[in-house]
């Protein structure tokens, strides 16, 4: 994720249009998932990472239901 987020500083930093969001699904994963995304958000904030716990695995259709506003 640190290469990630390198390149979209630096893309960010030369096009001022340019912006984005990082969203991390962790969905009942047992390895330390959320807390490395977690690190991430601390550091860059969360107006760029995201992280986003779910209980139970629902897969990429149900990460994309529970992120949509």
């Amino acid at each position: 994720m640190h290469d990630t987020i390198t390149y979209v500083k630096q893309r960010a930093d030369k096009d001022a249009a340019f912006t984005y969001e990082i969203i991390v699904v962790d969905d009942g994963s047992r390895d330390k998932t959320a807390d490395v995304a977690m690190s991430f958000v601390e550091k860059e904030g969360c107006e760029h990472v995201r992280l986003l716990k779910l209980v139970k695995n629902r897969g990429k259709g149900g990460a994309v239901t529970e992120v949509r506003p």
